[in-house]
């Protein structure tokens, strides 16, 4: 349990940090993960880059490449059930989702829109897991207690 709370640690002060460096961004950061289309995806890419704050943004995925695997690690380690593979299938999603929005924004022209509803759905398919996740482990938990 102690390195799970190490890691688990780690994992707040990277999330703490990502939310600390792309807090001047507006829209916020998170904005683009609930995007499906290439126009509402470079409404808000325009709009980071106006800001002259799109590098921000761009430099954010260093951070959240570790934290991805972090969380992967943390989901595995605390629960012995089926839900120990939920974490480390939403850092998967996560990992596809940031690799898809690094390549529409330095690929724009070239990209067909079906890419960019993918973005989303990767996504989606991260947020769904973690939040099953989230609701299985206490289930877990709250069972455990009484």
């Amino acid at each position: 349990m102690k390195n799970i709370r190490f890691y688990a640690g780690i994992c707040l002060a990277l999330f703490a940090f990502m939310i600390a460096y792309t807090a001047a961004l507006r829209p916020i950061a998170t904005s683009v993960q609930f995007v499906f289309s290439a126009d509402a995806f470079h409404q808000i890419i325009h709009a980071w880059r106006e800001q002259d704050l799109l590098n921000v943004f761009i430099n954010h995925f260093y951070v959240d490449y570790v934290f991805l695997l972090m969380y992967a690690v943390i989901g595995y380690q605390v629960t012995r059930t089926y839900a120990k593979w939920l974490l480390p299938a939403a850092a998967l999603f996560d990992a596809l989702e940031n690799s898809m929005q690094l390549y529409l924004i330095n690929d724009n022209t070239q990209a067909i829109s079906l890419l960019y509803a993918l973005s989303g759905c990767f996504s989606a398919a991260k947020w769904l897991l973690i939040v099953l996740f989230v609701v299985i482990f206490v289930r877990q938990r709250s069972r455990l207690l009484i």
